[in-house]
């Protein structure tokens, strides 16, 4: 085509045209056109290109839906969730409840109230005092017999405060609101004896024995001497020799002598023991090591050749450390 001269153009369905022009540099596309007619005066340059058919975009419904049919289902876990607490609070309810009518229907029904307690003649023989019958009583009447074998030994540290020789309690259910307390006593230690007024002991402790209690049966005496037979408070009697060392003392003489011995005469306030024993008379040192004097015993009968004609044995309660005897 010749250049100046008017050229038309005509452009048929479906093509769509850019068009620059060179002035300006603008362009546009133009789609869908039937018939355009062009002068190449005005637009000199000319790119086809192939039309493209136009979509239709329709907006998807499917988040909406997502949306809807998670809060649906928070929904229905939550149901669920509710349901479940209201079941398990409604069992453990009934559970507790259940319980509840157990306990009072067995354990806590009205015939294991104690309102009586029978004590073994076996033990008020042994121990006759019935202060401490009264004070077991006052700590499990009107209980409940089973809180009662449940709390045993705090009931039985509460009584040893003031009655150190119980060693246990055997508490028995006997029928509607009766039991029956079976009492287990420490072994005495050691028999004091003033005049008939019997003592025993305990660690540091001194109860008085009825003339009728079999406490004590077997168990070494110590008797005090005849001008303390008034004597009835017997606080402060360790009070220049310990409970622990008396004990130990009065044991020791009891198995040098054999089973030869009458009595043992102890003299508190006079720091010195009296032995009778084999017909003689043996002083003992209370503040002296007993073993030493035994010793000396020993060795007295050993080596001393008139030892038969003896009456009477100072072993330190004169001097210390010699030993004085008399004929």
């Amino acid at each position: 085509m010749a250049s100046g001269l008017p050229a038309v153009g005509r452009l048929s369905n479906n093509y769509a045209a850019t068009c620059s022009h060179p002035k300006d540099n603008k362009s546009i596309t133009i789609k869908s056109i039937h018939a355009i007619t062009l002068t190449v005066h005005q637009w000199p340059m000319i790119k086809f290109v192939t039309s493209r058919p136009i979509k239709k975009i329709q907006r998807s419904r499917m988040p909406v839906d997502t949306d809807r049919r998670i809060q649906n289902k928070v929904l229905s876990k939550r149901r669920r969730f509710s349901l479940k607490m209201i079941w398990i609070i409604f069992i453990v309810f009934t559970l507790i409840y259940g319980w509840f009518l157990l306990f009072k229907n067995t354990l806590f029904a009205p015939k294991y109230t104690i309102t009586t307690v029978n004590y073994s003649t076996g033990d008020m023989q042994i121990y006759g005092d019935f202060n401490l019958y009264k004070a077991i009583s006052a700590e499990i009447k009107q209980e409940n017999y089973n809180v009662v074998r449940f709390n045993k030994n705090t009931i039985l540290a509460q009584l040893q405060t003031t009655y150190p020789f119980l060693k246990d309690l055997v508490i028995t259910f006997m029928d509607a609101n009766r039991v029956k307390v079976d009492i287990l006593f420490q072994e005495p230690q050691l028999i004091i004896r003033n005049a008939d007024q019997k003592y025993w002991v305990f660690r540091w402790y001194i109860f008085p024995i009825s003339s009728g209690d079999s406490m004590g049966g077997g168990v070494e005496i110590l008797d005090l001497p005849d001008y303390l037979s008034g004597m009835n408070n017997m606080t402060g009697f360790f009070f220049r020799q310990s409970a622990d060392d008396l004990i130990q003392q009065t044991d020791l003489l009891y198995q040098a002598f054999s089973g030869k011995i009458q009595h043992i005469e102890y003299l508190p306030g006079g720091e010195r023991t009296i032995v009778y024993a084999e017909d003689k008379i043996f002083d003992i040192n209370n503040l002296a090591d007993i073993v030493t004097q035994i010793r000396n015993i020993q060795l007295l009968k050993k080596y001393y050749p008139d030892y038969a004609a003896l009456k009477e044995v100072d072993l330190g309660s004169i001097e210390l450390d010699k030993v004085i005897v008399k004929k």
